[in-house]
């Protein structure tokens, strides 16, 4: 009984650390970006002087996106 739940565990743990893996290949490759290269622009939904640039994804449709705000 032992020697079954060490597996299922083991299982367990296997899916949970290599279920990423596959992932990676159905997503685009990884880009690195420097705060210089973004384009900045001013949001007038926030305080003034903050600023956003958008890393992925459209924010004007209802899907997932990433901003980055200073």
């Amino acid at each position: 009984m032992k020697s079954m739940k060490a597996v299922a565990v083991s299982l367990g743990l296997a899916s949970v650390l290599f279920a990423p893996l596959g992932l990676a290949d159905k997503h685009g490759a990884h880009t690195m970006v420097l705060p210089g290269d973004m384009k900045w622009v001013d949001t007038p939904s926030l305080p003034p002087g903050a600023k956003a640039a958008v890393l992925e994804g459209p924010m004007n449709e209802a899907v997932p996106f990433t901003v980055r705000l200073k």
